[in-house]
């Protein structure tokens, strides 16, 4: 998602594909704490969330294979 959000910031055009949940492995994290702008730690549930949302808004898509 990291890739998908700058790639799409430099107003490049983004597919990212996915078989199961956007957000790779880190999904299944209950609490992240090495992640910068969380001091007390976020789920991977919600940390991949807001990666995807951040990069749909820069314009990438998504697709479910």
């Amino acid at each position: 998602m990291a890739a998908a959000i700058y790639a799409a910031r430099m107003k490049m055009k983004v597919l990212v594909l996915e078989s199961t949940l956007l957000g790779g492995r880190a999904v299944y994290a209950p609490l992240v704490e090495n992640f910068p702008g969380f001091p007390e730690g976020i789920s991977g549930a919600e940390l991949a969330d807001k990666m995807v949302k951040q990069a749909e808004r820069f314009g990438a898509e998504k697709h479910f294979a």
